[in-house]
This record gives structure tokens, sequence and C-alpha cells, in this order.
């Protein structure tokens, strides 16, 4: 019996171009790692940008809501608490968008480049999700207060109930945002590693790639998606 060879199997596998088409050559890998890594720099800039900016946006509604309850100790301390802590998650992420790796601009350097990026996300990026998603807490944070203030002229009397709903949607608020961030986020390095394991075996082709692009489409989608849903389940939690 003939002895199975493996290595020859996966040779004449690689060597096949029917299955996703011709593979991209030299200067084609080089063009696709250039793309790849200012578009993951964009991605990992854009997403920290905009939590500081939403984070700067809640920490001007926080003060808004000291002025507005002043008169009332205990709240103005729960909102002096989370205008600190606003600040702090800041400069938390602020930290992060300083140490996002630079795109590899030498050829010879892509492929660190973008093995860079992948550990930057199991790193920082990952902890950064996490503090992102608190931007959705503090978003619920500040609608319920200008919603009681604009409706009761302050904080009306709470119930046991009041509470439950209140800290229920804050959590909900945190989950549905750390989820999506992390599953959009996760997904886009997966499909990096993919596309470098692709290379480091040279099964890299054209139609890989153009399903890649798809993909990436579609897990966009479903990120808005999920931002229409904060915002429908922040409006239930506000009218209940």
């Amino acid at each position: 019996m003939n002895e199975f060879d493996l290595e020859h199997y996966r040779t004449s596998w690689r060597a096949e171009s029917t299955f996703g088409g011709p593979k991209l050559d030299p200067e084609q890998i080089e063009a696709m790692l250039r793309r790849e890594s200012k578009s993951t720099t964009r991605q990992f800039r854009m997403a920290l940008w905009l939590d500081i900016g939403l984070k700067g946006v809640a920490a001007a509604a926080l003060l808004g809501l000291l002025l507005l309850y002043r008169g009332n100790g205990v709240v103005s301390l729960l909102h002096a608490l989370a205008f600190a802590v606003t600040l702090f998650l800041t400069f938390l992420q602020w930290k992060t968008l300083r140490n996002v790796p630079p795109e590899g601009l030498a050829a010879a350097s892509l492929r660190d480049c973008m093995r860079a990026f992948v550990r930057f996300y199991r790193g920082e990026f990952l902890r950064a999700l996490y503090v992102g998603a608190v931007s959705g807490s503090l978003a619920f944070y500040v609608g319920v207060f200008y919603y009681s203030w604009l409706r009761y002229g302050g904080l009306r009397p709470l119930e046991a109930d009041d509470y439950v709903v209140f800290v229920t949607g804050l959590l909900l608020a945190f989950g549905i945002n750390a989820v999506a961030q992390r599953w959009q986020a996760g997904f886009q390095v997966r499909e990096l590693e993919a596309c470098l394991a692709e290379i480091d075996t040279d099964t890299l082709t054209a139609k890989s790639e153009r399903q890649r692009r798809f993909r990436r489409r579609k897990i966009t989608l479903v990120w808005l998606v999920s931002a229409l849903l904060g915002l429908l389940l922040l409006g239930y939690f506000l009218s209940t």
C-alpha cells in the first residue's frame, strides 16, 4: 500500500486555482496589505475618537445635570461621581489612542505591521472596547435624569421597581454595547488573521478577498441594526 503523502496533496491543493480563482501575485498582495494597514489603523482610531467624543458629550451633559439637580445633595453627588468616572475613562481611551500601531510603510514590514494590529487588539484595544461600552450606560443614565427633569421638574419619588428598572437599563445598555463592539472588532481581526494565514500558506486569491470585503459590509449593517436596537431600548425604558 502506498504511503499517504500529506505534503504532496497539500502542495497540489495550493497550486490549484480553480476553487478560489487566480492567486494574487506579490505586487497585489503588497497593495492589499497596504490597504489593510491603512484601513485597520483608521478603524482603531475612528472607534477610539468616536468614544472620546461620546464621553465628552456625556461629560457636558453631566455638568448640566449638576446644575439642574444642585438642590438635591445625594443626586448631585451621584452626578459628580459619574462625571469623574467619565473623565477617567476618557483619559484611558486617549492613552489607548496614542498606542495604536502606526501604518506599515516599508513593504518588508507590512506583515509585521498587521500582526502588530492583531496583538494590539488582543491586548489594549480589547480592554478599550469595554471602556467604550460604558458610553451606552452613560447615555442611558443621562437620558433618564433629563427625562425626569423635563417631565417632573426633578426626581420624582422612587419605588423599589424603579431602582430595578434603572439598574437593569444601565446593565443592558453596557451589555448590548459591549457585545456589539466586541463582535464587530473581533470579526475584523479574525478576518485579518485569516488573510495573514492565507498569505503564509500561499492560498490567497482574488475571490477570497472579494468575499472578505462582502462579509465586512454585512457586519457593518449588523452593527447599525444593533445601534438602532440600543436606541429603541433607551426609549422603552424612558417611557416606562
